[in-house]
């Protein structure tokens, strides 16, 4: 019986200062919404822009730079191949070139840069900054780097 009682107070005790670090370290990194859940750090939505085209908006918070993208198809020949085929790429899949413009908030800096629009899955991809928007995504959308780490 002794032992039963040493063992619960010794696991009570670092219980507690397992969740005490805890609270700590998600309070400092990480800041939160009223309900506990974190803040959102990216997003992305389509929807129609002018001329009846789809239009992809999107914006991501980063430590140091605030960025927001928009991006539409192309106009007339440079939407599809030169023979007016769909891009394929060797999984099947076919794409649709868009343009995309990044504007840094916090610099004010502009950028455009070629895009790929998945014409399956809807999914806007970056390929010269390795990155994807996609809009259609649970959690109200995502904008970030289309690679996964070899970190672990």
């Amino acid at each position: 019986m002794a032992y039963d009682n040493y063992y619960s107070k010794q696991n009570s005790h670092s219980n507690y200062r397992r969740n005490q670090y805890n609270d700590r370290h998600d309070s400092q990194y990480y800041s939160t919404r009223g309900n506990g859940m974190p803040n959102k750090k990216s997003g992305a939505r389509i929807k129609d822009g002018s001329n009846e085209k789809p239009c992809i908006t999107a914006w991501k918070k980063t430590k140091v730079a605030f960025l927001t993208l928009i991006a539409c198809p192309n106009n007339g020949k440079n939407l599809l191949k030169k023979d007016g085929s769909v891009i394929v790429n060797r999984k099947g899949e076919e794409y649709a070139r868009w343009t995309g413009t990044i504007v840094d908030r916090n610099t004010g800096s502009v950028s455009t840069h070629s895009c790929l629009y998945n014409l399956a899955t809807g999914k806007l991809y970056i390929p010269e900054l390795k990155m994807v928007a996609s809009p259609k995504a649970a959690n109200g959308g995502f904008w970030g780097n289309s690679f996964v780490s070899k970190r672990r």
